[in-house]
Parts: C-alpha cells; sequence; structure tokens
C-alpha cells in the first residue's frame, strides 16, 4: 500500500494543484492525506480534480478562515478495519 501525506499548505493556488496531481498520478497512491489544504469545502469536483478517478472515498475537515483543513481519501478497493 502506497501513503502519501502532505502539508501543501493551500489546495487553491492552481500551480500547487499541479504539483499535487503530479505526485499523487506519478506514485500511484491508495492513501492520501492533505494537511492544511485552506479550504472551507471540498467538493467532488475539486477531489476528482487533484486526484482524478471516480473509485475513490473521501473524509475532510474544513479550514478554520485561511488555516487548517484537511482531507483523507482511499480508494474504494481497501477494507480498512479498526
Amino acid at each position: 500500500m502506497k501513503v502519501i501525506s502532505w502539508n501543501i499548505k493551500g489546495l487553491g493556488n492552481p500551480s500547487e494543484n499541479f504539483s499535487v496531481k503530479y505526485v499523487f498520478r506519478k506514485y500511484k497512491a491508495d492513501v492520501i492525506m492533505l494537511q492544511e489544504t485552506k479550504k472551507p469545502f471540498i467538493d467532488k469536483k475539486c477531489f476528482q480534480s487533484v486526484w482524478g478517478g471516480t473509485n475513490r472515498e473521501l473524509f475532510f475537515t474544513s479550514a478554520s478562515g485561511s488555516a487548517g483543513g484537511m482531507m483523507i481519501a482511499w480508494k474504494k478497493v481497501f477494507l480498512i478495519l479498526f
């Protein structure tokens, strides 16, 4: 299983989005954890533009103003047991 954890310091900048897409596609991560997204909401369009595809699950927490925000995404084929 390949996991990427990254403090991206904002997901709204188009050049940063390109870097994020490049890394995710190059390393073919199964799980992605992004910190400091600085987004109040991450919709499906934003999520798919970063990772692509539809076979993914997503959990996120909202940023508070210009601070915080977290996104965790994983491929649906993984079974997670606690």
